[in-house]
């Protein structure tokens, strides 16, 4: 038996018997986990087994046995709630072991698989003490319902199984008839035949009341002659109150079963509710084959119908956000365009990702990015109609699918509604948060080759057209996209080579003192020498490093090679002890969480004082992480490492930031410093800056200098240090020596 044989394929579940659920319905109830052990003396079933149940939500497998002994032992061990017995096993036999686990104190739930022709040794099961019975190859949905069952304490068969059973109840009938029927004939003993039918009679009275469905015999005008205890739970009625009358639960014709076998049908209640439930049915004859009767094996299907629901519901949808996942939103965007192209109208697709969620993860934690997703969920949820589509395909990227439509314009309409919506202000782990978001919009053009992958794809093109384009945009799939992705991929494939390779450099600004304009420290800068394309930039390839989760090792190596250049030009020039390094921190290398621990190493690596070392970050890295920002300032304080902020005035500024964390220099924007002789308000704006910085005990930094003008000014204002043009553009190690050593 191998684990493809415990598939769900015997389940009958089907997308097409169930109604399609909308977008944005909640997600599903909890399942209480039931710890269960595996018994199987072949490892492949065994292994099958394990590996099915846990996939099965609620399921957690404690062990698997390999004999009746090892299933005791580890039963009294583990103490599982279910046990899945095997029954013909070497050594101790599943009948066996059942009846000393069986025997134990606080028992856990046994129950039988069963290979067909075993149904003798099943009754010897159920008769010592086992609660359910199931045929080896039962689908994988009615084996996990039985466990669910049995750790309720419930007694269940999967009604697909129950067939053998039949067959040995129709026997141990016959034979009991067939018993008084041939002893008159041979004219036995009337203590002999007493005997006999007293033992048959017992042997089937002890099965018929332990078993645990419902179990109906009926004479041939389908009046009942046996309701076992099982057939009272389902249906409520007594055994008194159906003896000698017809089937009650049959009393409507359109459910009643016509012909030997199985079925599935709703029957009826004694308080006129129905019952879903599976019927294994078959005749009674004696020995001239005249029928005499009919026996059913009813089982109660309901709560297995609840769990393939929920399962089916799990298997097509989000767990996190209760949104179709991308199996059904695939399955959705067929079907849309297969009623496209008979009425000729497109289907949209939008294709959304996260701006910076990684971030928040990272910094705030998995709870808060769920709670993030949940939100942003929620909120496209309301930007679509009642007939549209809105699904989470993973991680942070959600697609929504538009059909029916006759405004031209609505993609920029829900586009631009989207976009607002995520934008809306959202507190999070106690703070603001802003949800920017990328939008990627394709349109379907009918063709016969177009499927909902290709639609998808040209969607995802336009969305990484609108991540390069500034992000928190949307932008329309074009064909020229095609081009601009192989080009991408291209590239990608160059930057993850581009380290091992040695492509990537640093070179350096010089920090000059504004009035000796003697050099301070340097700003290390990076640069990719690509073979074929020259000298780029980081601009052209910091954002990719980003996406393709790079940056961490990469802003490492920056940090490590920063550090050995401060100590090899410690040790060549002169007043080389004096100089610093000032190193740039992207988002996602300040939500690293071994940042600290690889500072101090190039540190100690490099033999450099901790204040040498400057790490720059942005304002909005405190904005989006300003939780950890606090926690990881005041370490660097503490290890001697000094902060700036970069850039500070282009974005989110704070006073209230620069009073709670541990900063030590702030770099005034270059706008600002083009702004000293653009615009009347440039000087008063800097000069507050610098005034500012000058009474928190921070050290001001004028970065893009170019003119003599801006410097004259600076210097009025008393602005100690600077960097730009006007100075030095940025250049390479070998060139440091010489900047250092002028007068």
């Amino acid at each position: 038996m191998t684990e493809r044989q415990w598939s769900d394929h015997g389940s009958g579940m089907s997308a097409s018997r169930r109604p399609a659920p909308q977008a944005g319905e909640a997600g599903t109830t909890t399942i209480p986990v039931v710890r269960t052990l595996v018994v199987d003396d072949v490892d492949e079933v065994r292994d099958g087994l394990i590996r099915l149940m846990n996939r099965v939500p609620g399921i957690e497998v404690v062990g698997g046995a390999r004999d009746g002994a090892e299933a005791v032992a580890l039963t009294r061990e583990l103490r599982p709630a279910v046990v899945l017995m095997d029954m013909r096993m070497p050594g101790m036999d599943g009948l066996t072991a059942t009846k000393a686990i069986t025997a134990l104190k606080d028992p856990p739930a046994v129950i039988v698989l069963s290979a067909y022709g075993d149904e003798s040794l099943v009754i010897e099961a159920l008769l010592s003490g086992a609660c359910g019975y199931l045929v080896k190859g039962t689908s994988g949905v009615a084996l996990a319902e039985a466990v669910q069952a049995a750790a309720r304490g419930e007694a269940r068969l999967a009604g697909s199984v129950t067939r053998p059973l039949v067959q040995r109840l129709v026997e141990s009938l016959t034979t009991e008839r067939g018993l008084r029927t041939a002893a008159e004939q041979a004219q036995r003993s009337a203590t002999q035949r007493e005997t006999e039918n007293r033992a048959m009679a017992t042997r089937l009275a002890g099965l018929l009341d332990s078993a645990p469905v419902g179990i109906i015999e009926t004479d041939p005008t389908g009046r009942v002659l046996r309701w076992n205890r099982a057939a009272e739970d389902i249906y409520g009625w007594t055994e008194a109150e159906v003896l000698g009358r017809v089937d009650p639960s049959l009393a409507d014709p359109a459910v009643r079963p016509e012909s030997p076998g199985s079925s599935s049908a709703q029957h009826l209640r004694s308080d006129g509710s129905t019952v879903e439930v599976e019927v294994a049915q078959a005749p009674l004859v004696d020995e001239d084959e005249q029928l005499t009767g009919g026996i059913r094996i009813v089982t109660d299907v309901t709560e297995r119908r609840v769990l393939e629901d929920r399962l089916h519901h799990q298997a097509f949808h989000d767990l996190l956000t209760g949104l179709p996942n991308r199996a059904l939103f695939l399955d959705r965007a067929e079907a849309a365009l297969t009623r496209a192209r008979g009425t000729g109208r497109p289907v949209l697709v939008f294709l959304l990702d996260l701006d910076g969620f990684k971030t928040v993860n990272d910094s705030l934690g998995h709870l808060a990015g769920d709670e993030l997703l949940t939100i942003a969920a929620s909120r496209l949820a309301r930007c679509i109609g009642e007939d549209d589509t809105v699904a989470r395909l993973g991680g942070d990227e959600f697609a929504v699918l538009v059909e029916q439509f006759d405004d031209p314009g609505i993609a920029a309409t829900l586009a631009t509604r989207m976009l607002a919506a995520l934008q809306e202000p959202t507190w999070l782990a106690g703070r603001p948060l802003t949800i920017d978001t990328s939008i990627g919009v394709a349109e379907s053009c009918g063709g016969d080759d177009e499927n909902a992958l290709s639609l998808l794809r040209d969607a995802d093109l336009a969305m990484y057209a609108a991540k390069t384009s500034g992000k928190a945009r949307f932008e329309r799939f074009e064909p020229r996209m095609r081009v601009a992705v192989m080009e991408r991929a291209i590239v990608e494939n160059d930057l993850r080579a581009a380290l091992k390779l040695d492509q990537l450099r640093l070179v350096y600004q010089p920090i000059v003192d504004m009035r000796t304009r003697r050099m301070q420290g340097a700003e290390a800068l990076l640069r990719w020498y690509h073979p074929e394309r020259g000298v780029i930039p980081p601009v052209s390839f910091i954002p990719l490093a980003e996406d393709l989760g790079l940056m961490t090792d990469l802003g490492a190596w920056v940090i490590r090679s920063a550090c050995r250049q401060l100590g090899a030009w410690r040790r060549q020039l002169p007043a080389g002890g004096d100089l610093y390094v000032s190193v740039n921190l992207s988002p996602t290398q300040f939500a690293d969480p071994g940042l600290l621990d690889h500072v101090r190493d190039c540190l100690t690596e490099s033999e450099l004082e901790p204040h040498s070392l400057v790490l720059e970050i942005t304002e909005q890295v405190l904005v989006d992480q300003y939780s950890r920002a606090r926690a990881v300032l005041a370490e660097l304080n503490q290890i001697g490492v000094r902060v700036a902020i970069d850039d500070f005035g282009s974005g989110y500024s704070s006073l209230a930031y620069l009073l709670e964390l541990d900063v030590d220099i702030l770099k005034i924007d270059k706008s600002f410093i083009d702004a000293l002789t653009l615009s009347p308000k440039g000087p008063v704006l800097v000069g507050s800056i610098l005034h500012m910085a000058s009474a928190l005990g921070l050290r001001p930094i004028a970065e893009g200098i170019e003119t003599e003008e801006q410097l004259d000014y600076l210097l009025r204002a008393n602005c100690p240090s600077g960097q730009g043009f006007l100075f030095s553009t940025p250049v390479d190690p070998e060139q440091i020596a010489a900047i250092a050593l002028a007068p």
